[in-house]
């Protein structure tokens, strides 16, 4: 089969999730004999075509004002709104990847996150006749932020402004062929907004490599006592990842045999503040750390987003490494909870409640250091062959039904 996979960034060009989802399901479906193509955008000024790893990769230029990773323009509001504005229906950038469609002939498109491309691929998907599968991987159709995030609150409701920037998102939600989610949260989410009515959906979580390795999990030094329990948190550490609320956390804990180790990067006046905020000595700032690394030295994950984080791989990893974890109650992060065999949730961006879960794992750290998947089953489904089939089983269907209605038509 011949496959087209459209995102925002594709390797080396990599920032966050979807990225990775895109690059592991490029290589797991050219694994399985499949001819893969990729059309990406990077900040270059011309289009360049390259074959990367045996998939051939179009990246294309954005034909918008601003990269949409230069965080110095987008907080200015000018520049912002002329960007959402463009990015509403980028006929250029359609225009584009319509000619790539034309050359490369794909027997099915896959399109991720759209942001700078804009949904207005879809028509030209759609004129062809090509049979569409759209991931989603954050909020990107229902949100200018693509993360319903503001003010230090998950938003509850959508607002005006990102209503009416998304009118067209929701009207063309209606022509893709099959919708898949990363979880059930962000499907469920879209499908209240009136999104992707009468489409076919599907949950199909994110392939992630670790847990086809035997787990990771290292024994922490001996010389550490056996009481003490190490926390710790990796990943991008900025507002919405909750750092601050874990190290408030901290403060209000009963227990004493407890050490924080703080994995990641951010914003460097971001994370000072904290620094000089939150002094505990047994708070550890490890800066980058590879995830093998960190996972080696913890025994407890700790996962504080204040956002409706649609699919923490964090949370997979952990599980992979052996580790139990503590995660908010929020986005797709309870669902994945159910998989582990040590978890606890607790209330988001509530530090009493967090504080009273970590003092409850601290009572009993054997039992939270017997962590992972709750079974093989939870494992596999995050397995390369579990995701290639139910990918499979998708791309047959929508190829079937395409040919279908053509035939009706005639």
């Amino acid at each position: 089969m011949r496959i087209l996979l459209i995102n925002l960034l594709y390797d080396p060009y990599n920032h966050g999730g979807a990225e990775k989802a895109t690059l592991v399901l490029a290589k797991v479906l050219l694994k399985a004999g499949d001819q893969v193509v990729v059309i990406s955008l990077y900040p270059g000024k011309s289009q360049t075509t390259e074959i990367r790893d045996g998939v051939r990769v179009h990246r294309l230029p954005l034909d918008n004002i601003y990269w949409p990773l230069d965080l110095v323009k987008k907080k200015i509001w000018g520049y912002r709104a002329i960007w959402h504005l463009k990015d509403m229906w980028n006929w250029r950038s359609a225009r584009r990847i319509g000619k790539i469609l034309d050359e490369e002939r794909p027997d099915i498109v896959h399109t991720h996150n759209l942001s700078g491309v804009s949904v207005s691929v879809w028509k030209e998907i759609k004129r062809r006749n090509i049979p569409l599968v759209h991931t989603m991987h954050d909020y990107y159709l229902l949100c200018i932020r693509s993360d319903m995030f503001s003010r230090g609150l998950p938003c509850q409701e959508r607002c005006l402004e990102c209503e009416l920037s998304t009118v067209l998102r929701k009207k063309w939600s209606q022509r893709v062929d099959t919708v898949v989610s990363v979880s059930e949260y962000v499907l469920d989410k879209h499908r209240q907004c009136g999104y992707f009515k009468d489409v076919p959906g599907a949950v199909i979580y994110n392939i992630e490599p670790s847990v086809s390795r035997a787990s990771n999990q290292v024994s922490l030094s001996n010389s550490r006592p056996d009481d003490l329990m190490v926390f710790g948190f990796i990943g991008r550490v900025n507002l919405v990842k909750g750092v601050a609320e874990l190290l408030e956390a901290t403060t209000h804990l009963a227990d004493s045999r407890w050490k924080l180790r703080i994995a990641g990067v951010g914003p460097e006046d971001y994370i000072e503040n904290l620094k000089q905020k939150y002094t505990d000595p047994r708070i550890e700032w490890l800066g980058y750390t590879t995830a093998d690394e960190f996972y080696a030295s913890i025994d407890v994950t700790v996962i504080p987003s204040i956002w409706n984080d649609p699919l923490p791989y964090v949370m997979i990893e952990s599980f992979a490494a052996g580790k139990g974890v503590i995660c908010a109650r929020l986005g797709g992060m309870p669902e994945l909870a159910r998989l582990g065999k040590k978890v606890a949730t607790y209330e988001a961006s509530d530090v009493h409640s967090l504080a009273r879960t970590m003092d409850a794992a601290m009572s009993s750290p054997a039992a939270w250091r017997a962590g992972g998947f709750a079974n093989e089953e939870a494992r596999d489904s995050f397995k390369e062959n579990a995701i290639l089939a139910q990918y499979r089983s998708v791309y047959e269907n929508v190829r079937k039904s395409n040919v279908e209605a053509q035939a009706a038509s005639l």
